[in-house]
C-alpha cells in the first residue's frame, strides 16, 4: 500500500491526523482513508439503507479519488460519502463540464466512525474505469477529501489533499496527481 498524509488547504489546529492509502491490484483499486484523533466534530451522514448515485456529495463530508493516464484533461473523479452514497464523473478535455460516468459494476464501500477514528475503505473494480484506464499501469492519481465539521457554533468545510497546487482548493489541478509505481 502506498500511504500519504492528507493536508488541509488552510492550516488550522485540527485535532486529528488524516492518512490515505492506495493499492492497485490486477483487477481493482483499493483505497483507505483513515482519520485518528478527536473526530467527534466531523459531521458524517447516516449510513443509507439504499446507497445511490448523488451529485453534490462534496458539499458535506466526502472522500474523493481522481485517476488519469497521461492526458491531464482526461480523467475520472470518484466521490464516496459516509452514507455509502457515491458518484463517478468523467472529464474529457473540459474541466467545467460535469458528466456522470455510466458503467457496469459496483463499488465495495465500508465506513466506520467512533469518537477517535474514522475509516473509509473502497474497492473500485477495474470494470468501472474508462476502457483506456483498464490497463492499471502508469496511472496518475490523487486522494482527497472534504470534511464538514461543527465546533458548536459554526459549520465549516475543510479541503484535504496530498498536495495543494492552486491558490484555492482545487482537487482538479493537473499538478496534484502523483504517479503510481
Amino acid at each position: 500500500m502506498t500511504k500519504h498524509k492528507l493536508l488541509p488547504y488552510k492550516a488550522n489546529n485540527y485535532p486529528y491526523n488524516f492518512n490515505a492509502g492506495i493499492v492497485v491490484q490486477c483487477d481493482s483499486i483499493e483505497l483507505t482513508y483513515h482519520i485518528t484523533g478527536d473526530t467527534s466534530k466531523i459531521i458524517t451522514s447516516k449510513i443509507s439503507d439504499n446507497p445511490q448515485r448523488i451529485i453534490g456529495l462534496w458539499e458535506r463530508t466526502c472522500f474523493e479519488f481522481f485517476i488519469r493516464k497521461n492526458d491531464p484533461k482526461e480523467y475520472m473523479e470518484f466521490n464516496f460519502s459516509p452514507s455509502l452514497d457515491w458518484n463517478c464523473f468523467e472529464f474529457r478535455n473540459n474541466i467545467d463540464q460535469l458528466t456522470q460516468w455510466s458503467f457496469e459494476g459496483n463499488f465495495k464501500i465500508n465506513f466506520d466512525k467512533s469518537s477517535n477514528q474514522i475509516e473509509m475503505k473502497v474497492i473500485i473494480p477495474k470494470s468501472v474505469l474508462f476502457e483506456e484506464f483498464k490497463d492499471l499501469n502508469n496511472l496518475k492519481y490523487s486522494l482527497t477529501a472534504v470534511l464538514k465539521s461543527n465546533d458548536g457554533k459554526d459549520e465549516d468545510l475543510s479541503y484535504w489533499a496530498i498536495t495543494h497546487k492552486d491558490e484555492r482548493p482545487n482537487f482538479h489541478h493537473p499538478d496534484s496527481f502523483l504517479e503510481y509505481n
